[in-house]
């Protein structure tokens, strides 16, 4: 089995599955030569010959053999054995791209390419020579990191909606709370710090997020 690789559709083909380009076959202008062989019909002619026993006197005996001097007749009959010169033709039912937009990987370079393709998750793309290659990942523009640090904000806003509320109701119905005072100043000046995060002048960087408080993170990572 060949392995191939098609840069225009990024795809990999191989001949078990998609054929070869061409086939051999058996030329068919091809006559297959004549040899000579003892005719097989022929029969090996009989002689007389003197018995071994005759002692020489009086009449010799006599019996017949085939005669081993005797040779068969030969006959002209096809070789089966002669090789036929082979062709090549296209092979019909080849569904691979055209030979010359293809490159011929080995099997070894098809599994490391893969693996190293689901390790990193990098894009497939082929080099100027037209083999596989892993692209590097651009960087992402300042308008999709925009849009993950909103989407960061508002899950932010929406997964501590909750605490709010609950500090609330606990304080109208004069319970305990369960937040302290300052940790919920510390949370409502977070909460401020996240809803001014996309006018910041250092938005979209991540690492200059609002800092979340201590207690927080340790409550959702305990």
């Amino acid at each position: 089995m060949t392995l191939y690789f098609h840069a225009a559709s990024l795809a990999f083909f191989n001949t078990e599955i998609s054929g070869a380009h061409t086939l051999e076959v058996d030329d068919p202008t091809w006559v297959r030569p004549m040899v000579d062989v003892p005719d097989p019909a022929w029969k090996r002619p009989r002689i007389r010959v003197i018995d071994a026993d005759w002692d020489g006197q009086g009449e010799p005996t006599f019996h017949s053999i085939e005669d081993p001097a005797a040779v068969a007749p030969t006959v002209s009959i096809q070789d089966i054995d002669a090789p036929a010169p082979q062709k090549v033709i296209p092979n019909p039912d080849c569904t691979l791209p055209p030979k010359a937009e293809l490159v011929e990987i080995s099997p070894t370079q098809h599994a490391e390419l893969f693996a190293e393709l689901y390790r990193t998750g990098r894009p497939l793309g082929a080099d100027a020579q037209g083999y596989p290659v892993l692209l590097d990942v651009p960087p992402l523009s300042n308008e999709q990191r925009a849009v993950i640090e909103r989407d960061w904000r508002d899950h932010q806003l929406a997964s501590t909606d909750a605490l709010v509320a609950r500090h609330r109701d606990e304080v109208d119905t004069q319970q305990a709370t369960t937040l302290t005072g300052e940790q919920y100043q510390e949370l409502q000046q977070w909460r401020m710090g996240l809803r001014h995060w996309p006018q910041a002048r250092a938005f979209p960087g991540a690492e200059q997020r609002p800092t979340i408080p201590q207690w927080l993170e340790a409550l959702r990572h305990p």
